[in-house]
């Protein structure tokens, strides 16, 4: 046997990695200066899409306790909950459908109410008009 190393050795790599660090260097390099170039974008869409979430988050009820059922809205308008149920289906009111049931939040009630306000003053001044 003698003492001769069987392979390259470490060296040989360091050589030849050497040699191979420009192109890979001037990659790098173009690379950064792609995301120098976009990170702007990149962090405008990124607060996009956080301000999206927030608004998301501020207008979805926290709880399931915080969504009305029609019985339970149908109780505080007193109206059947199937109006109400007919009324969702048929897109007049603003609801909450999960699976075959009909939710609604409070800013579908205050909706409501307000829609339903901006109906009775229409109908007073045709009133007063006649």
């Amino acid at each position: 046997m003698t003492d001769e190393p069987m392979g390259p050795s470490i060296h040989d790599f360091e050589a030849e990695s050497t040699d191979d660090d420009g192109p890979l260097r001037r990659r790098a390099g173009q690379e950064g200066d792609y995301l120098s170039q976009h990170s702007d974008a990149l962090v405008d869409s990124l607060v996009g899409l956080t301000d999206a979430i927030r608004d998301l988050v501020a207008r979805s009820p926290m709880s399931s306790e915080e969504l009305l059922t029609a019985e339970q809205l149908g109780e505080l308008f007193r109206l059947s909950s199937r109006t109400l149920r007919d009324l969702a289906a048929a897109g007049l009111v603003p609801h909450h459908r999960i699976g075959k049931h009909y939710r609604f939040s409070r800013d579908d009630v205050a909706e409501i109410l307000q829609a339903t306000k901006q109906v009775l003053k229409a109908r007073q001044t045709r009133r007063r008009a006649a």
